[in-house]
Parts: C-alpha cells; sequence; structure tokens
C-alpha cells in the first residue's frame, strides 16, 4: 500500500518505528519486509500494516526496529527494507 489512509489520525503522514519480516518460505534464511509497525501514542501497542505475505508461509513474522537496527544490519539477507 502507497497510501496511509487506512492508518488512525495520529498516525497519517509518520514514518514506521517497526518493520515486519517473515521467511520467504519455510526452508529459507532469506527474510522480506511484508508490512510496517507504529507504535500508538499514550500505550504499549502497535498498529500493523501487512502489506504482503509470502506463500508458503508458517505465519511467524518479526516485527523489528526499523531505524538503527542491529538485526537488519547484520543479516544481509533481509531485503525490500
Amino acid at each position: 500500500m502507497d497510501t496511509d489512509d487506512d492508518l488512525p489520525d495520529e498516525l497519517k503522514g509518520s514514518k514506521p518505528q517497526y518493520v515486519a519480516l517473515a521467511r520467504q518460505s519455510l526452508d529459507s534464511e532469506y527474510m522480506v519486509t511484508v508490512g510496517s509497525g507504529w507504535k500508538v501514542k499514550g500505550g504499549d501497542n502497535i498498529v500493523l500494516r501487512l502489506d504482503l505475505l509470502p506463500t508458503k508461509w508458517d505465519g511467524t513474522i518479526l516485527l523489528a526496529r526499523s531505524k538503527n537496527n542491529k538485526f537488519l544490519a547484520e543479516n544481509p539477507s533481509t531485503k525490500g527494507h
């Protein structure tokens, strides 16, 4: 999705604080970006917007901080971020 029309008003126009990653397939170490996450003000909740899901997916999503993320820097197989 290229627009943030479906996000709550308080999140529109803001950059996501999290990136949602999933393995490309069950036997793959390759991870793809499948969505984004925004922390909701005044709480510990996160709004998660998924843009796609890999085929043969096991349902597991890694939700990682998107800025200065040590995991992303150390794992070059995470594409799309």
